[in-house]
């Protein structure tokens, strides 16, 4: 018998199907419920191991699975404290408080609600931006510190015994306690 297609692409490109990195599907959404991590005041999804640099994919299908769960990692009281998204967003569209209004995550927290009429004029003029996923706290996992920074965290459940890193003794106005992101910070705000 002889095969309809040479390669699975093919197949699904002759079923009408359109494998490319555009969706329909809102995939944040959809991995939040299935527990892949949390909500980050940036509007992406936080990992507990990747933090926040990955890219969601989502396949449909009708074969019965059990699903998981959404999941409270402790990464969205981190979120709170953290700010540093929002501190060195050099569109100013990420919030500092959570909006009622926008409704609740799947694990019933408050969502931060991304100022896009700010956001993506400036991805587009620069083509290209994600600062706020650059600063991330869980992208630099070896800077997420606790708010006295005694402790530097590796997650909201994991700590590490060696004292945390070192701090710009000179740092601007507007910097928390992350190191080397004064120079960042100077870039993307040069008029603060």
């Amino acid at each position: 018998m002889r095969s309809r297609c040479t390669s699975p692409k093919v197949d699904i490109l002759q079923r009408g199907e359109d494998p490319v990195g555009d969706s329909d599907l809102m995939h944040i959404p959809i991995a939040l419920r299935a527990g892949f991590g949390e909500l980050g005041r940036h509007g992406s999804i936080i990992h507990p191991d990747l933090g926040p640099l990955f890219r969601l994919g989502t396949v449909v299908t009708d074969l019965p699975m059990t699903c998981d769960k959404p999941v409270d990692l402790g990464i969205a009281e981190f979120c709170d404290r953290c700010q540093a998204c929002q501190k060195y967003c050099p569109a100013d569209a990420i919030p500092t408080q959570r909006n009622p209004a926008a409704g609740v995550d799947p694990i019933g927290k408050v969502r931060y609600v991304l100022d896009t009429g700010r956001c993506f004029p400036y991805f587009a003029r620069q083509h290209y931006c994600s600062i706020c996923l650059a600063v991330c706290a869980y992208k630099h996992k070896e800077w997420a510190r606790d708010l006295k920074g005694v402790e530097t965290k590796l997650s909201p459940t994991t700590l590490l015994k060696d004292p945390p890193p070192t701090v710009d003794p000179s740092p601007p106005v507007r910097v928390h306690d992350y190191p080397r992101l004064d120079v960042l910070y100077n870039r993307t705000h040069p008029d603060r």
